[in-house]
């Protein structure tokens, strides 16, 4: 699942890709001129909140939301956020030894915590 709380359709956000000390991964808006979470890993580029609510409601957000940097990522069933390349490499490698790989491309050098099969 994405974020929960209502945006209003005329303020500007970015969606702030967050990682806690515990490998838990989600997203949260924040306005665009807000300070960024300490515990933001990425941030994507400024839109407005009717937008994002659209996006939210379909499950379209990581099809339209492009990162500050340009580039991209996925959103597992859960809303856990991947990286493309993280999406690539859990695809290929999807194990316990994956999530454990000191080599493994996570973008902060933690692995995230899934949801429990």
């Amino acid at each position: 699942m994405c974020w929960r709380q209502r945006l209003e359709d005329d303020q500007t956000y970015v969606l702030d890709l967050l990682q806690m000390p515990d490998g838990r991964r989600f997203l949260q808006p924040r306005l665009a001129d807000a300070t960024t979470c300490e515990y933001a890993v990425l941030s994507s580029k400024a839109y407005c909140g009717g937008e994002l609510m659209s996006w939210r409601e379909y499950g379209r957000v990581d099809q339209y939301v492009e990162l500050k940097d340009g580039g991209h990522f996925v959103l597992d069933p859960h809303g856990i956020w991947l990286t493309m390349e993280e999406a690539k490499y859990w695809k290929a490698s999807h194990s316990r030894a994956a999530l454990e790989d000191p080599d493994a491309p996570w973008v902060n050098h933690l692995a995230p915590k899934f949801a429990p099969k």
